[in-house]
């Protein structure tokens, strides 16, 4: 079985500890934090920098993007021009359909003198 006592630290010995890190004073606090605070706005302006040229890069992007919708618009001329061509054939099928159409009234034409002939079939037939 394990001694607890073992485990735990000494209180004697967080003393010791204490003795190895230098004593912080309010006066090295202000003297550092004077002396910090230049670098800090210097970074600051420096990070304000970098952001400007992050800009530059987006509009780069921006830029390639544009080109890519040009590509794009150039796509859809290439469908419309297909699309023309479609109602090219879409034409033709309604001139054939035009025609048909045509050849129907003379089938019904036909139609009528075979009718008028029927009675005179059956008036045969009854003498």
């Amino acid at each position: 079985m394990h001694n607890a006592s073992s485990s735990v630290t000494s209180p004697d010995r967080d003393e010791d500890r204490r003795d190895e890190y230098p004593k912080v004073t309010q006066v090295d606090l202000d003297r550092d934090s004077a002396s910090i605070t230049p670098h800090r706005s210097s970074t600051a302006a420096y990070g304000n920098h970098v952001i400007a040229n992050g800009s530059h890069a987006i509009a780069d992007n921006t830029y390639a993007i544009a080109y890519t919708s040009s590509a794009i618009a150039d796509s859809v001329h290439v469908i419309a021009y297909n699309a023309s061509t479609m109602t090219d054939d879409v034409h033709a099928v309604t001139y054939a359909s035009s025609t048909a159409a045509d050849s129907a009234p003379a089938m019904v034409d036909g139609a009528p003198a075979m009718t008028e002939n029927l009675p005179a079939m059956a008036s045969r037939v009854e003498k």
